[in-house]
């Protein structure tokens, strides 16, 4: 429920007063961030609400595509972001999420919908088997021409651009996890990432820093 800036809202007849969205303890995102946060409803949806659009492409728009895969045999959750990049504050314009979704349909689902968003930069996490397999369609069979790549240099995980030791897609390790939080939290405490999506509320209310 979007119990919206008076933080009321009617159930059955019922008036609910004094309603927030607050986090867990030991949130990443501070708590008192999170109970001022809002959410939309997409303008469109589809695949039985699965895929989610909040905002259609602009023309010229810079966006950038980060998908974590899971196994699709319903639990861990494959999912899709997308955000325009193109001025502050970013903005979250396009999710998609499926527990069953299988690898290999997974990568024409982040195939198309980078396509859409004008060819946006797709950041694939590599760590898993199934990571993997997307990765390796989108490479070499859908041969994706804006995948974001990596590699290893003085033992740290840098972004590259091609080149005989780069390989598709960012291995999360220890180290860019910690940066990767450091940016997001950032961000969003301080209105540079307008996250509109109700799922990925739900997410930071229960994403701790340990």
């Amino acid at each position: 429920i979007n119990s919206g800036s008076d933080h009321v809202y009617y159930t059955n007849g019922v008036l609910s007063h004094n309603c927030e969205f607050a986090g867990s303890d030991g949130t990443l995102i501070n708590g008192k961030k999170l109970s001022s946060l809002t959410y939309e409803d997409p303008i469109t949806t589809y695949d039985e609400e699965r895929l989610k659009i909040y905002e259609e492409p602009i023309e010229d728009h810079s966006y950038v595509l980060i998908a974590d895969t899971s196994e699709g045999i319903g639990e861990d959750y494959s999912f899709i972001n997308i955000i325009d990049v193109t001025e502050l504050p970013y903005r979250q314009v396009f999710t998609y999420s499926s527990n069953t979704i299988v690898p290999n349909m997974f990568a024409s689902i982040i195939g198309r919908s980078g396509k859409k968003y004008n060819n946006a930069l797709a950041l694939v996490e590599s760590n898993n088997s199934s990571g993997g397999i997307v990765l390796e369609i989108l490479y070499n069979d859908i041969e994706y021409e804006n995948l974001m790549m990596s590699m290893v240099k003085d033992s740290q995980v840098v972004a590259s651009w091609g080149g005989k030791r780069s390989t598709p897609g960012v291995r999360t390790t220890k180290t860019t996890k910690s940066i990767g939080c450091s940016y997001l939290k950032d961000m969003i405490e301080s209105d540079q990432l307008i996250v509109r999506d109700w799922q990925t509320f739900t997410e930071l209310s229960t994403f701790i820093r340990k």
